[in-house]
């Protein structure tokens, strides 16, 4: 005779997703005293077999079967380990997850440095560059004021030592002009200029207004003019007077001149 034992568990799977099984299994038995039931349970499918926790064992007992008992009593999942020690395992795996984040955001500050660091060198590196750059555009332009010099220099001893020239004091005053348009350019330069080294900057500022202040010396555009005049007119004696008063400012000249070169060089 057959009794029918409905068999509804409900297990929780690694994943936390319950399944059920709702098979009906039932018991075949003699119902004889004193001998053991033989059951026929069908066992879960591999799938959900899979799903039960590793801390769980499955185990089926089944008591004999006695007239004066009215059920059979069917234990199906106990630990195999206890309550405690599931905890601990269970609290290991969120202090590992825990850490997980920890570790992460730890790498990523470090990544995060190592790329402000980075940025930091390029832009230090990049100001450098900058401030080179415009050393060396500064240079080019002072050293046009320099040759400047150098053709005052060359037209005063010309005129002074050797032969005077019918357009002596035009050329003086055109190059005086020519000088006057590169300084002013390299002032504005340099003032837009927001990488220069300061040490630079001002030496050369300095030297600027020093020649600036022979250049546009207003003795030499005139005595200049006025020794022009004398020569025009063949007028020796005022040519010789001009010519003395000339050669402090022709040495002026030359001595501003080489102390330009040597600041560039």
């Amino acid at each position: 005779m057959s009794y029918p034992y409905s068999n509804h568990h409900s297990v929780s799977s690694s994943s936390g997703i319950p399944f059920q099984s709702d098979e009906t299994n039932y018991f075949s038995s003699s119902r004889e005293p004193g001998k053991e039931v033989s059951s026929n349970i069908p066992m879960y499918s591999r799938h959900q077999q899979s799903a039960i926790p590793s801390f769980m064992e499955k185990t089926i007992s089944i008591r004999d079967y006695r007239p004066d008992e009215k059920e059979l009593r069917v234990e199906d999942y106990y630990p195999r380990r206890d309550v405690k020690k599931f905890q601990e395992v269970r609290e290991g795996n969120d202090l590992d997850i825990l850490q997980s984040f920890d570790d992460e955001s730890e790498y990523l500050d470090k990544e995060h440095s190592s790329r402000i660091r980075d940025l930091e060198t390029k832009k230090r590196n990049c100001i450098a560059n900058f401030k080179l750059k415009n050393k060396k555009e500064v240079e080019e332009l002072f050293a046009k004021l320099i040759n400047i010099l150098r053709i005052i220099e060359r037209e005063l001893d010309h005129n002074l030592e050797c032969e005077a020239s019918i357009h002596f004091s035009d050329s003086i005053e055109h190059q005086i002009e020519e000088f006057n348009k590169q300084s002013e350019y390299l002032d504005r330069f340099m003032l837009r200029s927001n990488y220069l080294d300061q040490d630079f900057f001002e030496n050369i500022s300095e030297q600027i207004i020093k020649i600036e202040g022979i250049v546009n010396d207003t003795n030499l555009r005139a005595l200049c003019i006025h020794f022009q005049r004398a020569y025009n007119n063949k007028d020796t004696e005022r040519m010789e007077l001009y010519k003395r008063d000339l050669k402090p400012l022709r040495l002026a000249v030359r001595g501003m001149a080489h102390a330009s070169e040597k600041l560039v060089n």
